[in-house]
């Protein structure tokens, strides 16, 4: 029998976690993109939308100057990684706004944090 909190191998707190393939459709802006994700058993989601947990990247409206800048760079930086591109997806329950909160793996990359650590994000609880 699994340990209390374990189910599989997936640490459970709270919200379970799950482990996907998807593929990026769209890349809003640096934390918001959209997916089409495999759920297993034949069933895939169609225009999934995703926020990327734990991190938050400069608003593409309502900015202007720097911050805009920074808004696109975020945007494209994060496009260049993944878009049109096969990923891992470990979806964490929906957010306030009803999108997916994820944490997103290509090539073995932790998405969010390589964000944070490009200095196109900063860490968000």
């Amino acid at each position: 029998m699994p340990a209390r909190g374990k189910v599989s191998g997936v640490v459970m707190s709270g919200q379970p976690t799950r482990l996907n393939v998807g593929m990026i459709t769209r890349v809003y802006d640096g934390d918001t993109v959209t997916c089409d994700l495999d759920i297993g058993f034949g069933i895939a989601l169609k225009a999934t939308k995703l926020r990327l947990k734990g991190i938050d990247t400069p608003e593409l409206r309502g900015t202007s100057g720097d911050v805009k800048k920074r808004a696109y760079a975020a945007r494209d930086y994060l496009r260049s990684l993944i878009l049109g591109k096969e990923v891992l997806i470990r979806t964490h329950g929906k957010g306030k706004y009803g999108r997916w909160l994820a944490t997103i793996y290509h090539e073995r990359t932790d998405v969010n944090e390589h964000l944070i650590r490009k200095g196109h994000a900063q860490k968000y609880m």
